[in-house]
């Protein structure tokens, strides 16, 4: 049973996703501690309810869906009064805020009345919940949306942290203030915690808390690989962000070298045309594949099935898709940026890359194709790393403990 004080509202910025999956592992995982969890997801899921996995059925079908609440006119009146009769001072607080930051950048204003309103079905939501937290991913529009909501409720907020994109536009989106207001702030990285150290105030770090993500290594079932020529699999969507375009340079440096391989490519995005193009004018087809989207169960058939996992980035906090091809028995080739290096090391399991240089990426992916012991060293050291450090219940636990330690005050 679980404790009726203890219960939170997640603010997630869409919900389930695709890219996002690690969300529905962490809410369930916190639900199992005896936590009252209710998810809003700003946006509506990345993909219609049909072709959503049976698990991301089940959540979205308890998960309020923020602007569909608000989308009509009549929905927004009986937000905008409910929450005027109900909290008159939240409201008015959190409108200041939401003119405050609207009005430093006078662009921005319809966006940040836009993220009130919203933060009026939040807040009324996390009433109906009983919430004593507000919690959201990533410290963007979710983050503002939940902060403001924080203010109608009269209840305290946090966030998590992944990085690196989230530093781009510190003033922009309130980072600072944000972190000020939040109660605690979870960073996925040590690399993480540094960036937000850089923007937060010195007597305020005791509220930054590590908690690295993790995987169920007991749901992937590495098996041996019997591909006709060696695999490589790369999963992201298609943007300049994720470094596609320097793995099909590395590619057609392989192809150069007379070296036997082909790439998967699942995802899409606006980088998939110039991509497709470069690959049939470089006469790479037989060597690339796009396969597009792909369900979270089928990409780890995918990550089973390959020899070798590829994530070129340019900028990532710690994949989880990284973690879930360690626990797939496949060998991982990726680049040495931001929180990466902490989940392993390199020539050990896993070989790290410079970002950008498609050459070194020829280099490290030519030497484990002509070398299957090697292969097979770096996927042996990379399962016993998963299970050990990057655990999903560990990660959750810890979480957990961490809100059961809050919400007790």
């Amino acid at each position: 049973m679980s404790n009726p004080t203890e219960s939170i509202t997640y603010v997630v910025s869409q919900y389930p996703a695709i890219s996002h999956t690690f969300i529905l592992g962490e809410v369930n995982g916190i639900q199992q501690t005896g936590i009252n969890v209710q998810v809003a997801s700003i946006n509506s899921p990345d993909r219609p309810y049909e072709k959503l996995t049976k698990e991301e059925q089940q959540a979205h079908d308890s998960t309020v869906f923020v602007k569909s609440e608000v989308m009509n006119i009549s929905g927004a009146i009986r937000y905008l009064l409910g929450t005027l009769l109900h909290t008159p001072k939240g409201f008015f607080k959190a409108l200041g805020s939401a003119l405050s930051c609207g009005l430093a950048y006078p662009k921005t204003l319809p966006h940040y009345i836009a993220y009130w309103l919203e933060a009026m079905v939040v807040a009324d939501l996390a009433r109906r919940n009983n919430s004593q937290q507000l919690h959201a991913h990533f410290s963007t529009q979710g983050c503002t949306v939940a902060m403001l909501a924080a203010q109608i409720a009269d209840i305290d907020f946090s966030f998590t942290v992944h990085g690196p994109d989230e530093f781009y536009h510190v003033d922009e989106q309130f980072l600072e203030k944000k972190f000020a207001a939040a109660n605690f702030i979870v960073c996925i990285s040590d690399f993480a915690k540094s960036q937000v150290m850089k923007y937060t105030a010195f007597s305020d770090w005791d509220k930054l808390h590590v908690n690295n993500l993790g995987v169920d290594a007991s749901l992937f079932h590495p098996a041996a690989k019997n591909n006709e020529k060696p695999t490589l699999l790369c999963v992201g969507r298609l943007v300049n962000a994720k470094g596609q375009g320097v793995l099909i340079q590395a590619a057609k440096e392989l192809v150069g070298r007379n070296v036997d391989f082909c790439i998967h490519f699942v995802g899409d995005g606006p980088d998939r045309k110039s991509l497709e193009a470069f690959t049939t004018t470089n006469q790479l087809d037989d060597n690339i594949q796009f396969l597009g989207k792909v369900n979270h169960d089928q990409v780890q058939v995918l990550q089973r099935e390959a020899d070798i996992f590829v994530l070129p980035s340019f900028a990532e906090g710690i994949p989880i898709v990284l973690m879930e091809a360690m626990a797939s028995g496949t060998p991982c080739v990726t680049t040495h940026i931001t929180g990466i290096p902490e989940l392993f090391t390199h020539n050990h399991d896993g070989l790290l890359v410079r970002p950008g240089n498609a050459v070194m990426l020829a280099d490290a992916l030519e030497s484990l194709i002509n070398d299957s012991s090697l292969r097979e060293s770096i996927a042996k050291e990379a399962l016993v790393t998963v299970k050990e450090r990057w655990c999903l219940h560990k990660s959750n636990m810890r979480l957990a403990g961490l809100f059961k330690q809050l919400l007790a005050r």
